[in-house]
């Protein structure tokens, strides 16, 4: 059963708050900080069809050993069931909601797309950054 702590639900409240443009999360390794994340961008992208949510991470090779993790053990603990209330693709590292709502992970290093000329090309919702 999925349980938050309280500084998590105080990101969950940020997030409904209309004065709020912009959540950072800060902490220490383990407290939690990828999972009020992964829990935000799954709730959202629940809520509001074809939502396109990129989630990037420095290099691919650590989303796959961390962040996607993170993000399909949170599915588990909202009660989600893989292949009915989403897909996991892992080639194309996107987790596909029925309401066409997209999480997909992303690189994002800066010494591979000098100036940002990935990022800038992703027409996004709103996006998530794994560990800056």
């Amino acid at each position: 059963m999925l349980q938050l702590k309280p500084k998590q639900i105080e990101a969950v409240q940020a997030v409904n708050d209309p004065t709020v443009d912009t959540l950072v999360l800060l902490g220490v390794v383990g407290s939690g900080k990828t999972d009020v994340a992964a829990h935000i961008d799954i709730s959202i992208a629940l809520q509001f069809p074809k939502t396109y949510w990129p989630v990037f991470r420095q290099n691919i090779s650590t989303a796959i050993k961390t962040i996607i993790p993170s993000y399909l053990e949170m599915a588990d603990k909202m009660g989600l069931v893989e292949n009915e209330d989403f897909t996991y693709n892992q080639q194309a590292k996107t987790i596909t909601f029925p309401n066409k709502s997209v999480i997909v992970f992303v690189e994002a290093d800066p010494t591979k797309d000098r100036g940002g000329k990935k990022i800038k090309g992703i027409n996004a919702s709103c996006c998530g950054y794994g560990r800056c």
